[in-house]
């Protein structure tokens, strides 16, 4: 995906930004935080994955409802 973390770090340090954190958008550790985690090597923060969230838990299981209802169609407008 474009930006990579290394080229938008070293961006925002371009632009004067005297922080910079990276919050990787993943559920799980494994490859893709692994390389997130080596672009954000100049960073000053970089947070964990999401993990099991009970946030995360319930807007998965708010979607898998969702997909089960069908859509209600208004007739005869």
């Amino acid at each position: 995906a474009l930006p990579r973390t290394e080229d938008a770090v070293r961006e925002l340090r371009a632009l004067g930004c005297a922080r910079v954190a990276v919050a990787p958008y993943v559920l799980a550790p494994g490859f893709l935080p692994d390389r997130i985690a080596r672009g954000a090597a100049e960073a000053d923060v970089l947070a964990d994955v999401l993990g099991p969230a009970p946030e995360v838990a319930r807007v998965l299981l708010e979607r898998y409802d969702a997909a089960l209802t069908p859509a209600l169609v208004t007739v005869g407008a």
